[in-house]
This record gives C-alpha cells, structure tokens and sequence, in this order.
C-alpha cells in the first residue's frame, strides 16, 4: 500500500460506517409507524382489575382467578392442579406474571409459593 493511499482509505472508513447508520435509521423512521400519542384521557378502567385482567392472556388470567379464589396465596403445584397445566406451562406462565410484578415468587421446599397483590385479591373477591 502506497503511503498516498493512506489518507483515502482512512477517510473512506469514517464515512461509509456514517452513512450505513444514517440509511439504518431512515429506514427505521420510514418503515415503523409512529405511536400516536392522541386519546391518552379517554376514560379509564373503574378499576386495576378490569385493566389487567384485559391485559393478561387467557392462561395468565386462569392463574391469577386461581390464585385470588385461595386467598391471594397459593403453592404453585396447588394451582397447578387447580387450573389443569403442565408442571412446565404452569412455570411459564408464573414466570411471565413475575417478570411484570404481578406476582411475588417465594421458595418453599420444593415448590414455590405464588402470591398476588392485595388490591387485586380484594377487587377479584367482590366481584
């Protein structure tokens, strides 16, 4: 490599990796709509439980009607056998309601004990 190369070469690295990211992000904003931010007051759920209840799937709102039936508190092979899932599926489904802190995961021996939040087992009750 010539020492006259040098220059071009290094001005050809700068730019091309800049133009890459400037055509990523155009494609970006051009392919992905954007979130309409309109009809943020329209009216709101009379309470939590209707709001997350729609939110949750089908298998998800199964287990927390199960858990709020016992009381708010429940060892997950109890419900498990309660809602009819597969030891895995019933893991699953505990672990996504966990990841969004919709249930608090104790160990307990060689199960786990599930529970839920008081308003939700409140608001579930009198229903």
């Amino acid at each position: 490599m010539s020492p006259s190369m040098f220059p071009a070469m290094f001005w050809a690295s700068l730019v091309f990796p800049l133009l890459v990211v400037a055509f990523v992000l155009a494609g970006y904003r051009l392919l992905l709509p954007q979130i309409d931010r309109t009809g943020m007051n329209e009216t709101a759920p009379t309470n939590y439980r209707d709001a997350v209840l729609r939110l949750l799937k089908d298998d998800e709102r199964k287990l927390v009607e199960a858990l709020a039936k016992s009381g708010g508190v429940a060892y997950q092979r109890d419900l498990q056998y309660a809602i009819g899932f597969s030891k895995v599926k019933t893991h699953r489904v505990i672990a996504r309601l966990a990841e969004r802190r919709l249930v608090e995961v104790t160990p307990a021996g060689k199960t786990n004990q599930i529970r839920i939040p008081t308003w939700l087992v409140e608001e579930t009750k009198s229903s």
